[in-house]
């Protein structure tokens, strides 16, 4: 029997070595296929999840801000208020300003002052505020008229800062007496924006205004301050659309991110030009995708 040699034993090593790479590259493009196939169904799946959770956040923060002004308005139409700002009883007075301090006992409001027509504080939960003028504030002149959102900030909790203005109106005459100005803080506005439920542990929603600065805390510092300019928040100021068909993008922090936006029902109910973003890490949306990839490799 002839004898194995060295350059033998070599070419069954080699055609060995070579019909095994042969037969793992069906399995390599196969799970290539997987990897691919699966990250698009999942960068889908999380966006319509993005999707349905800011709309609700969109909804959750508007019912609470809705009611917010609601109760400022009654307030400006309250009996006693009107009594207030039309007569001189002392006594009248002083249950009114205790009626604006018992709403801020709740921790929704931090402030109340009431106007006259000509923008002079004649009542305040701040006693020493009367008399001071509020004529040169637009949210005040604008709120001779209707329900107006004036200046918005965000405190060192992070709770959102709005200004509600709204007419004093005398019911028996329909005559508008002044303004109403309450100082919303928005502790549970804050909690909504703020939870991370089902966007996991990269995620976050954050409201942007007007000028596309955010004006709710952000995760990453980075952001404060800046102008937003990723793709999401351009695409909703100039096509007026509020879910881009963008794949990824690079976030303000310069993390590739996957996102979606929410602002029409504000705008609509509440006339604010606000923004809500919700992102994800891409990494942490398409993890099942990856560990797909790593165990058919």
């Amino acid at each position: 029997m002839a004898q194995s040699t060295p350059w033998r034993q070599s070419l069954r090593t080699r055609l060995a070595t070579i019909m095994v790479l042969a037969s793992l590259i069906p399995m390599l493009i196969l799970a290539g296929l997987a990897y691919f196939r699966a990250q698009g169904i999942l960068r889908d799946d999380f966006r319509d999840r993005l999707d349905a959770i800011i709309h609700l956040k969109e909804d959750n923060a508007l019912t609470d801000m809705t009611i917010r002004n609601e109760e400022v308005v009654l307030l400006g139409r309250n009996p006693t208020l009107i009594a207030a700002m039309t007569g001189n009883d002392p006594t009248v007075t002083e249950r009114t300003v205790e009626g604006m301090r018992a709403r801020i006992a709740t921790g929704a409001f931090s402030l109340f002052d009431a106007t006259d027509r000509n923008g002079r504080i004649v009542l305040s939960s701040s006693t020493d505020r009367v008399g001071q003028s509020l004529a040169a504030d637009l949210t005040v002149q604008k709120g001779l008229q209707q329900v107006t959102i004036g200046d918005i900030s965000v405190d060192g909790e992070g709770n959102l800062i709005r200004r509600i203005a709204v007419p004093i109106i005398d019911a028996r005459t329909g005559t508008t007496l002044g303004v109403l100005v309450a100082t919303n803080v928005g502790r549970l506005l804050r909690e909504i924006l703020e939870s991370h439920d089902g966007i996991g542990q990269t995620g976050e929603t954050y409201l942007v205004g007007g000028d596309n600065r955010p004006i709710t805390r952000l995760r990453g510092s980075m952001g404060s301050g800046r102008t937003m300019t990723s793709p999401v928040v351009l695409h909703a100021r100039r096509n007026g659309e509020e879910n881009a068909s963008i794949d990824t993008y690079l976030n303000y922090a310069g993390r590739e991110v996957i996102g979606a936006t929410a602002y029409r029902k504000m705008r609509e109910k509440l006339g604010v030009d606000w923004l809500l973003v919700a992102e994800v890490e891409t990494d942490e949306a398409l993890a099942p995708a990856i560990a797909l990839r790593n165990a058919l490799i």
